[in-house]
């Protein structure tokens, strides 16, 4: 903006900004437009389109499918025209005959020095979830969010086993497959590199996490890989999740940020964890 340019095109601008750094970023953005400067907003945030868009195109696999004034659309008309059908509403399930009583995680005092100068050290954590609950943790991203899953999911071991336990048993110590095996399963911030290998097939990335957790289902007699199996269990979180893909079998960074986050969940999901 120290340039005074005629344009600005922003890609997705909000996605690390807080909700407050958002709205003075859309004040920024409206005192532009009423100074005769042009703004091309690129966004998958309904709401933030109707609020600041005074036209918008809607793209859906590369192509053009429709223009509309978003502030005479709901946000339910535009997810159609960008998904191409109806988009169902999420509605929570009851829960029924699940025993509350004994978490399923319990964090006891979970603490750990920062690995870097630009870490955050985690202090005297205590947190339980329970079967049937949902629990968020909730900050400014950078306040040890990351450092806290690392620490939880195994990716940094504890010296403190009883720091972390799952289903009643201290598994700070254990490793990530440990903590597979008692029914947990994780979904990192981070999709490409963390989340999933970029040059390795979806059906490649499912076997490296699951391997060791599905051994039986993927991996016969002499370590020979079942491909069939694989092919197939990949195939069926792709369908179950809508993943959107330009190939059988494409690799992971051939996906957009949103499929891939898809099969990533549904390669999760797919185990069942507890």
């Amino acid at each position: 903006l120290l340039q005074t340019p005629q344009l600005i095109i922003l890609d997705e601008p909000t996605s690390v900004l807080t909700p407050q750094e958002a709205d003075k970023l859309f004040e920024t953005l409206e005192r532009l437009r009423s100074e005769g400067k042009s703004i091309l907003y690129i966004s998958h945030r309904l709401e933030e389109v109707k609020r600041i868009c005074d036209r918008a195109t809607v793209l859906r696999h590369g192509k053009v499918v429709g223009h509309c004034n978003p502030r005479e659309e709901t946000a339910s008309s535009l997810a159609r025209m960008m998904v191409g059908n109806e988009v169902q509403a999420v509605v929570r399930a009851p829960v029924e005959g699940i025993d509350k009583a004994q978490p399923l995680l319990e964090i006891r005092n979970l603490s750990r020095k920062p690995a870097t100068p630009f870490s955050i050290p985690l202090r005297g954590i205590n947190l339980n979830v329970r079967a049937g609950e949902v629990i968020g943790i909730a900050g400014v991203a950078g306040n040890g969010q990351g450092e806290f899953f690392e620490s939880v999911s195994g990716e940094v071991l504890q010296q403190d086993a009883a720091s972390v336990r799952i289903r009643g048993k201290d598994s700070g110590s254990l490793t990530i497959t440990g903590r597979r095996l008692l029914g947990a399963a994780f979904v990192p911030e981070e999709r490409l590199g963390h989340g999933a290998a970029p040059r390795m097939k979806l059906s490649e990335n499912l076997l490296l996490s699951r391997h060791a957790t599905d051994g039986k289902a993927f991996v016969g007699s002499g370590g020979m890989v079942k491909s069939a199996a694989i092919q197939a269990a990949s195939q069926r979180i792709i369908e179950a999740m809508d993943v959107r893909k330009s190939a059988p079998d494409p690799e992971a960074a051939a996906l957009s940020g949103g499929n891939l986050q898809k099969f990533i969940v549904g390669r999760e999901l797919d185990r069942r964890p507890s």
